[in-house]
C-alpha cells in the first residue's frame, strides 16, 4: 500500500527520529522526582518503580533510561514480558542471558553457572570491555512472579532477586550492576515469604498512583495532541480504497494516540522510522477497553482483538504456542479463529518512499505467523501431524481419579495437540465442561488440587437412610452443582447460569437412562445447547447409590459411565472419521481378576466398565491409558500427596503415549518418571492397606464392645 501525501505528512510529523526527549504529560509536575531518581542511579543505588496497571511505569522507566543515555551512562533494558516462555523459576537465567545480549558481551556459558558465579563472570567481562563506565544501569520492565508458582517457589524467586541486589555490596564485580525494576505487584507481595523485606534491598521506591489515562488530551504531549483535530479525517482515510486494508492504519493511529508516551530517546541518538515503530509495538496497549481503541477497531471481533493485542505486544511467542491457540494473557483461542483473524490482517503494511528509502512496517513482525498458517501449514506444523482443527478429546469417567487428566493434558498440549471439542462422562464430563469454558491447565491444577472433594458429600449421616430410600442416593449433590455454576459464571463473566451454548468450545456430555439410549448433552445440538452446563455435568456424575439421580423427561438420569464410560464408539457412530485422542483411567495391562473388592466397588466396576475393554482394544493407539491405582472412584477424601500422585500418573501416561508415536526421544525421562510413580504407588498401596486394616480393627472393636455391653446388661438383669 502506497501512502497518500496526507499520510506521508502524518508519518513525518509523528514518527520524527529527531524529536527530542520530553517528559510525558502523565509525569509532568514530578520533574524533581525524576531528577532525584537519576541522582540515585548515578550514585549506584537500586530503585523500584511500582504501580498498578496503566499508571505510567514503563513511561518513567524509558524516561530514566533516556536521562541516563544523555549523561553517557551505559544501560541495558530488559522487558520480561517479551521473553519467550517466561517462567519465574528461571528469572536469574533470563536476566543473565539478556544482559549478555543487551551489553553485547560474548556468552560465557552462563547457563552452566550458578547465580553469583555467572553474574561475577559477566561483571568481569564488562570490566574489561567498558572500563570508562563505573555502573551498568539495568532496567527491568514487567518484573513479576507468574501465577503458576507454589508458595515455596515464590519464596525462592523473590529471594533470588534480593540476593542479586544484596550481593552487590559484597562482590566488586556485581557493583557494576544497578537495578531499576518496574512492577505492578505490590511491595507486600514482593516481600511475601522472604526472610527479610525485599524492599530493603532498594534505596528508593517510586509509587505511581492516580495517573489517569481516561482522557487522550491529558495524556498526549505536543505535537501529538494535534492529531485529535484531524482524527475524523484519519478515520475517513482508512475507509478509502487507497488505504487498502484498514487495520494497520487503525493500529498505527492507536499507537500514536495512546502509546507514544511510553517511548523516549536520547537527543544524541537517531533512529529510523522502522525502529521507532517496532519499539512502539513492544510497549503498546494493555487495555482493550479504552474508548479510542474500541472506536478505531470497529470490524474486529473479540477474538481478533485478542490476537491483535498479543501481536501488538510483540511478545516472542513460539510458533508452537500460537499453534496451540495459547496466548500469553492466559486465554485460549482455537486454530480456525486464529487463521480467520490473521486473514484480515495478512497484508498489513505501510510503505513510505522518499529518496529510495522504503519501509515495510509489518512484514517482519507478522511474517512467521502468516507463513505458518497460510503457506506451509502442514509442513511447518509441529511433529504431531494430527493436531488440526477437528481433533476431539474423549475422557472416560472415573470419579475423583479425573484429576489425572490435567497431568496428561499438560504433556499433550506441550507437543502441540490442539483440541477444540471436549467429550466426557462423569469425571470426564467435569473436565470437558471446564476445558470447554476456556480454563487453562494451570487454573485447573490449582482448582482441582485445592478443592476438598468431601464438600460434595452434602448430607449428614442421619439423612443417608431417607435420602437413599426416597431419592435413590445418599447425597443430593447440590454443592457440586453450585460449585460448577460459580466457576463457569466467574470464568465467562456471566450474570446467570452458564448454558452449554455459552461455552467457547464444543462440549458433549453423556449420561445414562433406563430403557433408553444414552442421554447426550451437546453444545452444538439445538435440542440440548440451552441446557445449563452445571446441570448436564451433574447428570453425568450421578454415581449409583452415592449421588441422587437427576430427572430428565420424567426418567431418572444416572452416571454416564453406566452406558458409555469411554464413549468412543457412540461418538464415532455419529461422527465417522473423527480424529480424537482418548484419556482412559484404568490398568495399562490386563492383570487377571485379582482379589475381590467391596461389593459396591465391584458393582460400580461392572456397570461402568463392561464395554470399556472392547473399546480400548479397538482404539488403543489413540488412547492415553492412565493407571491411577490405588486411588478409587469414590475416594473423596484425597490428601494433597494423593492428588499430586494422580497428576504424575497422568503425566507418565502421556509421556508413554508420545514416546510410542515417536514424539519423545528421551527414554531416560520416561523411565525415570515411571520409576518414581511406581515407588509412590507402592508406598500409597501399603499406606492404604494399613489404614484399611486399622479401620477394620476399629469397627470390630466397636462391635465387640457393643456385644459385650449387651451381654453384660442381659446377665446383670
Amino acid at each position: 500500500m502506497i501512502l497518500n501525501e496526507h499520510q506521508k505528512r502524518l508519518i513525518l510529523e509523528y514518527f520524527n527520529p529527531a524529536k527530542p526527549v520530553t517528559t510525558p504529560t502523565n509525569l509532568k509536575g514530578r520533574e524533581q522526582e525524576l531528577k532525584e531518581g537519576i541522582d540515585y542511579l548515578l550514585s549506584g543505588d537500586c530503585i523500584i518503580i511500582q504501580g498498578s496497571r496503566r499508571t505510567g511505569k514503563t513511561s518513567l522507566l524509558h524516561c530514566l533510561r533516556a536521562l541516563c543515555l544523555e549523561r553517557n551512562q551505559r544501560c541495558a533494558y530488559i522487558s520480561f514480558q517479551s521473553i519467550e516462555n517466561y517462567d519465574s523459576k528461571t528469572f536469574v537465567h533470563h536476566l543473565i542471558l539478556e544482559l549478555f545480549s543487551a551489553l553485547k558481551v560474548e556468552n560465557i556459558n552462563s547457563e552452566e553457572c550458578r547465580l553469583h558465579t555467572s553474574l561475577k563472570k559477566l561483571g568481569r567481562a564488562i570490566e574489561t570491555k567498558f572500563e570508562e563506565n563505573p555502573y551498568i544501569v539495568v532496567f527491568i520492565d514487567e518484573f513479576q512472579a507468574t501465577q503458576e508458582l507454589t508458595p515455596t517457589e515464590r519464596t525462592i524467586f523473590y529471594n533470588q532477586l534480593r540476593n542479586v541486589i544484596d550481593e552487590r555490596a559484597i562482590h566488586p564485580e556485581l557493583n557494576k550492576f544497578v537495578f531499576v525494576i518496574s512492577t505492578s505487584q505490590s511491595l507486600s507481595e514482593l516481600s511475601k515469604g522472604t526472610s527479610s523485606t525485599l524492599a530493603s534491598a532498594f534505596t528508593k521506591t517510586f509509587i505511581l498512583r492516580n495517573i489517569s489515562r481516561s482522557s487522550c488530551k491529558e495524556l498526549i504531549q505536543q505535537p501529538f495532541s494535534n492529531i485529535i483535530k484531524i482524527e475524523d479525517e484519519i478515520i475517513r482515510l482508512i475507509t478509502e480504497e487507497t488505504c487498502g486494508n484498514p487495520y494497520i492504519l487503525k493500529l498505527w493511529i492507536y499507537t500514536t494516540l495512546i502509546a507514544n508516551s511510553s517511548v523516549f530517546f536520547s537527543n544524541s541518538t537517531t533512529y529510523n522510522i522502522q525502529e521507532l515503530f517496532e519499539i512502539q509495538l513492544k510497549t503498546l496497549v494493555e487495555d482493550l477497553s479504552h474508548p479510542h481503541f474500541t472506536m478505531l477497531t470497529n470490524g474486529l471481533n473479540n477474538v481478533e482483538l485478542e490476537i491483535l493485542y498479543e501481536i501488538n505486544k510483540y511478545t516472542k511467542m513460539s510458533v508452537k504456542n500460537i499453534y496451540n491457540g495459547y496466548l500469553t494473557n492466559g486465554k485460549t483461542i482455537d486454530i480456525p479463529s486464529i487463521r480467520e483473524a490473521l486473514k484480515k490482517i495478512e497484508n498489513l503494511q505501510i510503505i513510505y518512499k522518499d529518496n529510495n528509502y522504503e519501509i515495510c512496517f509489518s512484514n517482519k513482525i507478522y511474517e512467521k505467523w502468516f507463513t505458518f498458517f497460510f503457506k506451509d501449514y502442514n509442513e511447518k506444523s509441529p511433529s504431531n501431524k494430527e493436531a488440526d482443527s477437528s481433533l476431539a478429546l474423549i475422557m472416560k469417567g472415573g470419579g475423583v481419579k479425573g484429576l489425572a487428566y490435567v497431568g496428561a493434558l499438560k504433556e499433550l498440549l506441550r507437543e502441540s495437540y490442539n483440541f477444540n471439542w471436549f467429550i466426557g462422562t462423569s469425571a470426564g464430563a467435569i473436565a470437558a465442561v471446564l476445558l470447554g469454558a476456556g480454563f487453562t491447565l494451570d487454573e485447573l491444577t490449582r482448582l482441582l488440587s485445592e478443592k476438598n472433594y468431601r464438600d460434595f458429600l452434602d448430607a449428614k449421616w442421619y439423612q443417608w437412610p431417607t435420602n437413599f430410600i426416597f431419592y435413590g442416593g445418599l447425597f443430593p449433590g447440590v454443592k457440586f452443582t453450585d460449585w460448577i455454576d460459580k466457576l463457569l459464571a466467574e470464568k465467562l463473566n456471566s450474570p446467570g447460569p452458564v448454558k452449554l451454548c455459552d461455552l467457547p468450545y464444543r462440549v458433549t456430555i453423556y449420561a445414562s437412562r433406563r430403557g433408553k439410549d444414552a442421554l447426550v448433552f451437546d453444545s452444538y445440538n439445538p435440542e440440548s445447547k440451552n441446557t445449563p452446563a452445571a446441570y448436564a455435568v451433574r447428570c453425568s456424575m450421578s454415581i449409583p447409590f452415592i449421588f441422587v439421580p437427576q430427572r430428565e423427561a420424567g426418567l431418572r438420569v444416572f452416571d454416564g459411565g453406566m452406558q458409555n464410560n469411554y464413549p468412543v464408539r457412540i461418538l464415532l457412530g455419529d461422527n465417522p472419521g473423527l480424529k480424537f485422542v482418548g484419556l482412559y483411567l484404568g490398568a495399562e495391562h490386563y492383570e487377571g481378576q485379582g482379589k475381590e473388592g467391596w461389593v459396591v466397588s465391584d458393582l460400580l466396576s461392572i456397570w461402568t466398565e463392561s464395554s470399556d475393554v472392547e473399546a480400548l482394544r479397538l482404539y488403543q493407539t489413540q488412547t492415553v491409558i492412565i493407571d491411577p491405582r490405588p486411588i478409587s472412584t469414590v475416594d473423596f477424601g484425597l490428601a494433597d500427596h494423593e492428588k499430586k500422585f494422580l497428576l504424575k500418573t497422568g503425566r507418565l501416561a502421556a509421556l508413554k503415549f508420545l514416546r510410542k508415536r515417536g514424539l519423545i526421544k528421551n527414554d531416560n525421562e520416561v523411565e525415570s518418571e515411571q520409576e518414581q510413580v511406581r515407588l509412590e504407588r507402592d508406598t500409597l498401596t501399603i499406606r492404604r492397606r494399613k489404614q484399611r486394616q486399622q479401620r477394620i480393627i476399629i469397627v470390630v472393636a466397636i462391635l465387640l464392645i457393643i456385644v459385650i455391653f449387651i451381654v453384660w446388661n442381659f446377665l446383670t438383669h
